[in-house]
């Protein structure tokens, strides 16, 4: 069992290629092992984006990682990064892995903060849980 939570990111780099105000809204929604990210235009609502991985969580010495990888394939398909979450929040920080075992998702550390969407439709939002195997 891993987790239930609607996240949503507060900087999102990709949707703002002008440093301008965000232009997209990205919410990922995180329910036992699978995952699902879904990317919205701010002005409109209308979903742009979506697609679904399946993921296991993991440690690297006292570091947490969440190594995500296509539907159905094996986790040594995936790629990887750190990851901190609490009750409002969801950390993930790529570019920080290195060796055989884990392939990041991106080559340089950048640090994603998503922040939990209200109204978390399990009733689980106040107590999030990640179970690392």
């Amino acid at each position: 069992m891993a987790a239930v939570g609607f996240f949503t990111i507060i900087r999102c780099r990709i949707s703002t290629p002008d440093n301008g105000p965000p232009k997209i809204r990205s919410v990922r929604t995180i329910k036992g092992n699978m995952e699902t990210l879904r990317r919205y235009d701010l002005n409109t609502g209308e979903l742009l984006h979506e697609h679904r991985v399946g993921f296991i969580l993991t440690k690297s010495g006292n570091v947490r990682v969440f190594t995500f990888f296509p539907v159905g394939a094996s986790p040594k398909e995936g790629l990887s990064y750190v990851y901190k979450m609490d009750k409002e929040n969801f950390f993930d920080v790529p570019g920080l892995l290195h060796g055989d075992q884990y392939r990041n998702y991106q080559p340089e550390p950048t640090v994603w903060h998503w922040k939990r969407v209200s109204g978390d439709e399990d009733g689980d939002s106040k107590n999030p849980k990640l179970t690392v195997r």
